[in-house]
């Protein structure tokens, strides 16, 4: 199944920790970014990006209310 490509509008990122400890399968991560990105045309998407600097190591967590792709 592919998903359509639509027209988010404005994107909106924020940071909102500079020490964010993160625990994924590839171990913890300490003191990383953690930022949030909001879509002006679809309020339900949010994401979550944490990144840490010393490993150069990224992480994504999208979230998504109403279903779809």
């Amino acid at each position: 199944m592919e998903c359509p490509v639509e027209d988010l509008g404005k994107i909106t990122r924020e940071f909102l920790s500079l020490t964010e400890d993160v625990m994924v399968t590839a171990g913890t991560f300490s003191n990383c970014f953690k930022i949030k990105e909001t879509f002006e045309q679809d309020t339900h998407i949010i994401n979550y990006f944490f990144l840490s600097i010393p490993s150069i190591w990224y992480y994504n967590k999208r979230i998504h209310w109403m279903g779809g792709c």
